[in-house]
């Protein structure tokens, strides 16, 4: 029974066609049973009937036979209509042109059902319709049929009133069978269609979490984008900056215009302005250096003591300060058409390593991004730098000018005592110390004033390969004492950051630079020096720096022991 159940199963290839195929076998298992029923039925009472049930199982075995090579549809459509003209053949064989009863008509149309159940309107019409129709037609013209055949077979047995009414009971049976089956099939469809419902609706589910998850990392992706965006602009500002740095006089307070011009622009500010640290008799105060759309008339002189306003006290405390509630009466933005109080305050300090500098201040009427805030932060300390190292030149070149000035007096000095030797025969042992002492402090002006070349080479790493003799006699060391380590490890601790910070920048606008800073000897001595070089490359990747140095230390006390030559 099992094998005739999944005959042809394994070649069906969706479970639509699985389904047709196990109720295809169904029928057929079926039809079996009422072939025996009625071979053994006509043995009895008609043996010549016999080849109708025998047809039958014909009609059966060639339907299993299609369903185990894969032709289902031709198998099911010969079950379909072989019940249905197996009762008609039936009844025109046995009514031989005498009225049949009703129990024969049910039975035939009983068996119409079964084109229905094994066939479906919407996917396989053809073979539905053309089953119904030649059922029908065989029913509507049996008795036309029944006239064309004579057998001379005696019906008296068949058209009783007891086989009529079996005919009807069967007809009955076969009908609630029939319509059980379907019910059940359309029962089974619904559960298929709910589970396939059910399916979707998970699918759907699914796939609308997926969706959310998809968006949520969309977005995320359009955040970073537009994180590494600000971050491309903010780098690129500040190189743009920073070269506006290397090529402005920072000496000249007209030229912090330009700077702070810049500043305000790239942010988008309104209003802006720069107060830088100044001194008057012994008394720091900041004072206003640039100003960008402020009330020029009120605001031009405007100074401020170090506490004072907020200016003043963010000068005094080094933090920045963000104000997002101005008081009206602070300042104004005017334009042609009114003015009105901004909404966004800031004042960043202009510091370096706990140096500050002065003070920036920009005020809007939005909140300004946190990438241009930040932009502005970093601004404000390569200002100070610059600052920085724009004051410490200007302090080399004022002590420049005075060792020159202390050299040409000493010159003019030596050129007196010379004159005056024949005049000083009397106290010529006081002039001839006096005379030694001058010349010691002239070979030592002279000895430092020229600019000395020194020079260190060093690798990709940044490690010292060897130094010059000058360079050993100011560190107070030998070549091998620093070799392989850093070039920095000359330079004082607290003046690493600054010269290293200030070298990068002027390599890349200029390919040199000049910078003053602190170095420590071997014998921890201190000494103060003004560096001028520039930076080669050799073949072998091997870098090479050649400078000018100047020992200020020197000049100092050079400084200090010609007045006390003077005075002698």
């Amino acid at each position: 029974m099992k094998r005739i159940i999944e005959t042809g199963l394994h070649l069906a290839r969706t479970d639509y066609e699985k389904q047709k195929v196990i109720l295809c076998n169904y029928f057929i298992i079926a039809f079996i049973f009422i072939c025996i029923t009625y071979i053994v039925l006509c043995l009895i009472i008609s043996p010549l009937l016999m080849f109708i049930p025998f047809i039958g199982l014909f009609n059966v075995g060639t339907s299993l036979l299609l369903n185990k090579y894969g032709f289902f549809k031709i198998s099911r459509f010969i079950i379909s209509i072989s019940s249905t003209l197996l009762v008609v053949a039936a009844n025109v064989v046995i009514i031989n042109n005498e009225l049949s009863f009703t129990g024969s008509y049910l039975l035939a149309f009983s068996f119409v059902l079964t084109p229905v159940a094994l066939f479906d309107l919407r996917e396989e019409p053809f073979f539905q319709i053309l089953s119904l129709v030649i059922c029908f037609l065989a029913i509507l013209f049996r008795n036309e049929l029944s006239e064309n055949i004579n057998l001379n077979i005696d019906g008296s047995v068949w058209n009783s009133p007891i086989m009529d009414k079996t005919s009807t009971f069967t007809a009955i049976l076969t009908f609630c069978t029939l319509a059980y089956l379907l019910q059940k099939i359309n029962w089974k469809y619904m559960d298929k269609n709910e589970e396939y419902i059910k399916i979707v609706n998970e699918q759907n589910a699914s796939l609308l979490e997926n969706q959310s998850k998809l968006n949520q990392v969309i977005a995320e992706l359009e955040k970073e984008k537009e994180k590494e965006k600000q971050k491309q602009w903010a780098a690129n500002a500040l190189s743009e900056f920073n070269v506006l740095l290397q090529k402005t006089d920072l000496t000249d307070k007209e030229n912090f215009n330009a700077i702070l011009s810049f500043l305000v622009k790239r942010v988008g500010a309104s209003v802006g302005a720069l107060y830088l640290k100044a001194d008057e008799n012994q008394t720091e105060f900041l004072e206003m250096v640039a100003c960008y759309a402020y009330n020029r008339r009120k605001y031009l002189h405007r100074k401020f003591d170090i506490g004072e306003g907020l200016v003043g006290q963010v000068f005094l405390e080094k933090e920045l300060t963000i104000l997002y509630k101005v008081p009206n009466d602070y300042m104004k933005i005017r334009s042609g058409l009114g003015d009105t109080p901004p909404s966004f305050l800031l004042l960043n300090p202009v510091e370096y390593n706990q140096e500050c500098q002065g003070i920036l201040e920009i005020a809007h009427l939005e909140k300004l991004d946190d990438i241009k805030i930040k932009f502005l932060q970093e601004a404000c300390d390569s200002l100070a730098v610059a600052i920085i190292n724009a004051n410490r030149m200007k302090e080399i070149e004022r002590l420049l000018m005075i060792s020159q000035e202390q050299t040409q007096m000493l010159q003019q000095r030596d050129e007196e005592l010379r004159q005056n030797m024949e005049e000083l025969t009397a106290t010529q042992d006081s002039v001839q110390h006096k005379n030694k002492q001058l010349e010691s402090y002239y070979n030592t002006v002279n000895s430092i004033l020229p600019a000395v070349i020194g020079r260190y080479v060093y690798d990709e790493e940044g490690s010292i390969l060897s130094i010059n003799e000058y360079i050993q006699r100011l560190t107070e060391s030998s070549s091998s004492f620093y070799r392989k380590k850093d070039i920095y490890e000359f330079i004082h601790p607290e003046d690493r950051k600054l010269v290293s910070h200030t070298i990068q920048n002027k390599l890349k606008a200029t390919g040199k630079y000049d910078v003053t800073y602190r170095i420590v000897t071997n014998k921890n001595n201190i000494k103060e020096v003004y560096e001028k070089g520039v930076l080669s490359t050799t073949e072998d990747h091997v870098k090479v720096v050649d400078f000018s140095i100047i020992d200020l230390t020197e000049i100092f006390q050079c400084k200090g022991e010609s007045f006390s030559v003077a005075n002698a």
